[in-house]
């Protein structure tokens, strides 16, 4: 078995080594934990990365976290989990053509939103002043991903934490990082990978550790450079994913009809925003000899141009934000009610029976697992129906 391991990793090797000279490897993967042996089989690292998110707790939370239009029960409007795939889908295309990671593209795209609370961005200003009133800092969804993926989550077997004692999934560095600087409300017209030539593993795995750290502190919005090229892919596609499927979710609930959408080179329907955005990213990287990401400058006005129509006829429409007026009050009071059970060690609450006693009680004495922090990790974690049913069940009983 070792022998035909061996084997099948020799091919895959080989396939990796014939990518672009600026795309990820195997071989330079950086990890915090040193795996016990008989974890690693034939897959290649940043497959393994992927694998590990798809089959995590959190990726099955993906299933019920709405992406904008929360509290509207439509089977036509794109979740959380579309959201994901169309990421996915499209920058994985981006990466083949420019013979990059497919791999480290689809394990960042996977995990990039793990951290998304309940009600999207709406959700995550509760969260935000609920933990700066704690005094733990802010909450940003990219670096709550990372406290999921990182220090919390684990596989449904449970079979890496028998086999080898360490917290999280144990993700590339490489992958983390991806997650961490996705940041896809940023729009910049280019990227390049930060660089990282020189440093040792320690030294950045300890600045990456200090970025999260710094999001945390910060109420901005810090923004940060991937440290590799399918890290600022994902990055760049995370708009291209969401910005025309947000127009065509709004035209379906009669927000907006198309002829609202201002004019520009993009178009007016999701399939031409998709391969204008595409195929001009594919032509200016290319034309930069993959040294930097980036959009023609008439390409990115135009975007820029729509994604401020979205924001002032769609993400801010009163219709929606009438569909959650009442998910702040309720937010809170479930913080507040989840630091309470902790403190006074209720077993049969909520926070115990679905979040520390999946994790294990040990997390109660790490990760500086104060009341707040614990609420703040178990009000994240869940879904927009578990929170209801809390919602209405504890809250407003």
């Amino acid at each position: 078995m070792m022998e035909f391991n061996e084997t099948i990793k020799d091919k895959l090797l080989c396939k990796e080594n014939a990518l672009a000279s600026v795309a990820a490897r195997s071989s330079n993967a950086i990890f915090k934990h040193v795996e016990n042996e008989r974890l690693q089989g034939p897959r290649l690292d940043y497959w393994r990365d992927g694998d590990r998110i798809i089959h995590s707790f959190s990726f099955n939370r993906y299933i019920d976290k709405t992406q904008v239009f929360s509290n509207i029960e439509d089977d036509r409007i794109s979740h959380r989990v579309i959201h994901v795939h169309f990421l996915a889908k499209i920058a994985r295309f981006i990466g083949r053509v420019l013979d990059l990671n497919e791999d480290l593209i689809e394990a960042i795209a996977c995990g990039h939103d793990i951290g998304h609370c309940p009600f999207g961005h709406e959700g995550e200003k509760v969260l935000d002043r609920a933990c700066e009133r704690h005094g733990i800092g802010h909450f940003h969804h990219n670096a709550q991903s990372i406290v999921f993926l990182d220090q919390l989550d684990q596989l449904e077997s449970n079979y890496m934490q028998q086999v080898d004692k360490f917290p999280g999934l144990n993700l590339s560095l490489q992958c983390l990082d991806g997650i961490l600087a996705h940041n896809g409300e940023i729009h910049v017209r280019e990227l390049h990978p930060a660089s990282i030539e020189g440093m040792e593993p320690g030294e950045i795995i300890a600045s990456f550790d200090a970025s999260v750290e710094r999001i945390i502190a910060s109420h901005e919005t810090i923004d940060l450079q991937p440290i590799t090229m399918e890290g600022c892919i994902v990055r760049f596609v995370d708009t291209i994913s969401y910005i025309g499927r947000d127009i065509e979710d709004a035209i379906t609930l009669g927000l907006i009809t198309r002829e609202d959408i201002p004019e520009t080179m993009l178009g007016d329907s999701n399939k031409t925003i998709i391969d204008v955005l595409v195929k001009d990213l594919i032509r200016n990287t290319q034309e930069s000899g993959l040294s930097t990401v980036s959009y023609s400058e008439d390409v990115h006005d135009a975007l820029k141009k729509i994604y401020a129509f979205n924001m002032n006829h769609i993400y801010k429409h009163p219709a929606l934000l009438e569909k959650i007026e009442m998910v702040p009050a309720q937010m809170e009071a479930l913080f507040e009610q989840a630091c309470n059970d902790i403190e006074h060690q209720d077993d049969q609450s909520p926070v115990f029976t679905s979040h520390v006693n999946l994790i294990g009680r040990d997390y109660l004495h790490e990760h500086e697992a104060t009341p707040a922090v614990i609420a703040r990790d178990f009000v994240a974690g869940m879904t927009d129906r578990f929170f209801k049913k809390l919602a209405s069940q504890i809250v407003f009983s």
